[in-house]
């Protein structure tokens, strides 16, 4: 799980995987390493002004996201969309009203 702008998600690295979800989830010490980075990310974020995020995830990906938040100490505010592999219509609708287009 990586945090990507929206119009770098189809660019290498990000359309990549080094680990897959799967394997992450098996392991609790992987899922731990990835929380705490997560968190980490997501609170500099907030310290460098972010403010709001769209959260666009699979199953097993929102699970880390979610204990993330849940440990932070600062997060911004989130507006969730439900993920799905067959349209990004929703996602897109959801950028679009967020961005006045």
């Amino acid at each position: 799980m990586i945090i990507v702008p929206y119009d770098r998600a189809e660019d290498y690295p990000a359309c990549c995987y080094d680990v897959p979800p799967q394997l992450v989830i098996s392991r609790r010490d992987i899922v731990e390493k990835v929380v705490s980075k997560t968190r980490l990310v997501v609170e500099a974020l907030v310290d460098r002004g972010v403010e709001q995020v769209v959260v666009f995830l699979p199953r097993l990906h929102l699970s880390i996201w979610e204990e993330a938040r849940r440990r932070a100490s600062k997060w911004p505010s989130q507006i969730s969309v439900k993920y799905t592999l067959f349209s990004i219509k929703d996602l897109e609708a959801t950028i679009r009203e967020l961005v006045g287009s």
